[in-house]
């Protein structure tokens, strides 16, 4: 049986924005928005970045592939208000309108911030397992650092996980400093707690130093997702 369409007021619904997700695909400016499991394509870049404020937002390519073929029309923002919402109106594929409106209020994200949790130690140095928390963000970027011992070491791979899950890995040069940027958007939450793995400890035999040290943590950078429209 097909799904009717939700009965209309003279009123927009309201929704919960709890129940709203934003899925963007940077490569050509498009964006899909998810309401409590119906998909609908975004009509226009300038819609897609008003709702960035309305909505949770992943750039994750696979999320919104996964969602593309179930899009049952179009949706665009018909206004904004002082009261920090926003109307959303749908049509079909055609651009014929739906009778059809909702009302959703702005989510305030938590402000921007990265604490460990564990395994971090004054010196910048982590252990082979450490914790990072981030909030309020949409990507933190990494800089990692093994210092060079001699040529009979090796690179050594640091992987990244979100509750079991892998979400980033890297392979470490010695003597150079890299970037590894974590998109913590794609994990659906305003919070992320990410386990960072090194692949062996390093060998501090003679040191007296008993720590198991993964590498080291040369700086951390929180920022939002950018996703660049042309002029409309």
């Amino acid at each position: 049986m097909a799904k009717t369409e939700p009965k209309t007021t003279s009123k927009p619904a309201k929704i919960d924005a709890r129940t709203i997700s934003l899925f963007s695909r940077p490569s050509d400016f498009s964006w899909i928005i998810d309401i409590d499991g119906d998909c609908w394509l975004v009509d226009s870049g300038k819609s897609g970045l008003v709702l960035c404020g309305y909505s949770k937002l992943s750039v994750d390519p696979a999320a919104y592939d996964k969602r593309r073929d179930l899009c049952k029309g179009l949706v665009r923002v018909l206004s904004e208000n002082s009261r920090e919402t926003c109307v959303l109106g749908f049509g079909t594929w055609s651009g014929k309108a739906l009778n059809r409106r909702v009302e959703i209020k702005a989510q305030h994200r938590p402000t921007k911030s990265a604490k460990w949790v564990s395994g971090h130690h004054d010196d910048h140095w982590i252990d082979v397992d450490a914790v990072l928390r981030v909030d309020g963000a949409d990507v933190v970027e990494i800089d990692v650092y093994l210092p060079a011992v001699d040529n009979r070491v090796g690179p050594k791979t640091i992987d990244i996980f979100h509750h079991g899950d892998p979400v980033k890995s890297l392979e470490l040069t010695r003597g150079q400093v890299q970037c590894i940027a974590v998109p913590t958007a794609s994990t659906g939450e305003n919070s992320a707690e990410l386990l960072i793995e090194s692949e062996y400890a390093e060998d501090l035999q003679g040191t007296g130093d008993e720590r198991l040290l993964g590498c080291v943590i040369t700086g951390l950078r929180l920022i939002d997702a950018a996703v660049k429209v042309d002029d409309e």
